[in-house]
C-alpha cells in the first residue's frame, strides 16, 4: 500500500496507489477538495481514460482472432480453419492497431505464451500432441492476467469517480452549440462549442477552463473569482469577460469591470474594453483595446458598449438580414447592453427601443423595422 500525507497527493501518486483503504480514499478526497487544480487533472484523466476504454472496446477483435494472430507469430502450424480465420481478421486487426498500437503488444505477449506452452508440452513426455484446443484453454486462462493492467485502470476509474463526485464536476458544451452554466455563487458561464469547465463544489469561485467561455461573475469583495487555463490565472471580483483557452495561447477580453491576468510570474490588469494574449509558456502581452462585436463574435452574443444606435441597427440588420431604419433624432444616442442572439430580433429590438426612448414600428415583420423617436 502506498502511504502519503495530504500535501503529498499528486496525480502520479493517485495513479500508483496499489491499495485503496478508507483512510487512503479520505486523504485523496480531502486533497481534491483543497486543490482544485489537482481535482481538475484527475477528472480530466478519468474522462480521457474512460473514453479511450470505450473506443478500445468498440474496435477490439474477437479473442479467437487474436489467438490466430498470436499462433501465427509464434511459428506454430495452423490448420485450414485457423488459416481462414487469420485471413479474415488481418484487415480488422490492422485498423484496430492504427488507433491503438498497444494491441500489437498484447498479441506479442500471447505469442510468447504460445511458444512457452509448446516448449513445456514437448518436455512433458506426454503421448498426445499439442492441439489448438489445449492451447486455447491455456491462453483463455492467461488473457485475464494480461488484462490485469486494464482491470486496474477500470478500478481506478471507479475509485476516481467515487472520490471526485462530492468535490468536482466537469461541464462541457456541445461541439456545435452553447451551454449555460449557473454556479452556486450566482455567477453565470456561457460555454461555447465544446468548451469544458471544471468546478469544485467546495469552492465554486475557483474554476478551470479549456476552450471558449463568456463569464458574468457575481461580485464578492471577500472572495475573488479565479479561472485557470493552463498556466494562466485570471482573477476577478465581479465583472463580465470573455476567455479563450486555445491550444497555442489564451486570450482574455474584458467587457465590464477589471481583471488580473497572471502567467510565468508576471501579471497585467485589464479594464473594460481592454484585452491581452498569453502565448503558451509565455507572459501576458501589453493590454490593447478591442471592439467587442468584432473580436467576441464567437460568444453568440451581441455586446454593445456605448455603441451609437445607428451602428446597433446596422449590426442587427446584417445579422438577421432585415432592414432597420433609425429616426434622425435618435442618431446621437448610444446603447450599452448584451443580448443573446437566440432571443430573436423582435425581443432584442423591443429592449433596444425602450433603452433609447424610441418606439418600435414593425412595418413588415421579419423584413422591415423602424425605430421612431418618442421624446427629444
Amino acid at each position: 500500500m502506498t502511504a502519503y500525507g495530504l500535501m503529498d497527493v499528486t496525480l502520479e501518486s493517485i495513479l500508483h496507489t496499489d491499495e485503496w483503504t478508507d483512510d487512503t480514499v479520505e486523504t485523496v478526497r480531502r486533497a481534491l477538495a483543497d486543490q482544485p487544480e489537482l481535482a481538475r487533472q484527475v477528472w480530466l484523466w478519468v474522462q480521457v481514460s474512460d473514453r479511450a476504454g470505450c473506443r478500445l472496446d468498440a474496435i477490439m477483435p474477437p479473442l479467437d482472432d487474436l489467438m490466430a494472430l498470436a499462433m501465427d507469430r509464434s511459428g506454430r502450424r495452423l490448420d485450414a480453419d485457423m488459416h481462414l480465420r487469420l485471413g479474415q481478421c488481418r484487415t480488422s486487426f490492422g485498423s484496430a492497431c492504427a488507433s491503438h498500437p498497444a494491441l500489437n503488444a498484447i498479441v506479442d505477449r500471447m505469442a510468447e505464451d504460445v511458444a512457452a506452452f509448446d516448449i513445456a508440452w514437448s518436455r512433458s513426455r506426454k503421448a498426445q500432441p499439442a492441439t489448438v484446443r489445449s492451447w486455447y484453454g491455456r491462453v483463455a486462462a492467461s488473457v485475464p492476467r494480461m488484462a490485469a493492467a486494464a482491470v486496474a485502470v477500470v478500478a481506478l476509474l471507479v475509485v476516481g469517480y467515487l472520490v471526485l463526485q462530492d468535490t468536482s464536476q466537469v461541464l462541457t458544451a456541445p461541439v456545435d452549440g452553447v451551454r449555460m452554466v449557473a454556479l452556486e455563487d450566482g455567477s453565470q458561464v456561457r460555454l461555447v462549442e465544446g468548451a469544458s469547465l471544471w468546478t469544485s463544489r467546495s469552492n465554486p469561485r475557483d474554476v478551470s477552463l479549456e476552450g471558449r467561455a463568456f463569464f458574468d461573475v457575481a461580485p464578492r469583495a471577500d472572495a475573488p473569482f479565479s479561472v485557470r487555463s493552463g498556466d494562466v490565472i485570471t482573477t476577478v471580483v465581479g465583472t463580465t469577460f470573455g476567455l479563450e483557452a486555445l491550444p497555442d495561447e489564451t486570450r482574455i477580453s474584458v467587457v465590464t469591470g477589471s481583471v488580473r491576468v497572471e502567467a510565468a510570474g508576471q501579471d497585467v490588469w485589464l479594464d473594460a474594453g481592454l484585452a491581452t494574449r498569453v502565448p503558451n509558456g509565455g507572459v501576458p502581452e501589453t493590454p490593447y483595446p478591442f471592439e467587442a462585436m468584432a473580436e467576441m463574435d464567437w460568444t453568440g452574443l451581441f455586446i454593445f458598449r456605448n455603441t451609437p444606435i445607428d451602428s446597433v441597427a446596422a449590426t442587427l440588420s446584417r445579422s438577421f438580414n432585415v432592414r432597420i431604419e433609425v429616426d434622425k433624432p435618435l442618431s446621437g444616442r448610444d446603447l450599452t447592453g448584451t443580448f443573446d442572439r437566440e432571443q430573436g430580433l423582435d425581443e432584442i429590438l423591443g429592449v433596444v427601443a425602450a433603452a433609447v426612448g424610441a418606439e418600435l414600428d414593425v412595418e413588415e415583420r421579419g423584413t422591415r423595422y423602424r425605430l421612431l423617436a418618442t421624446r427629444p
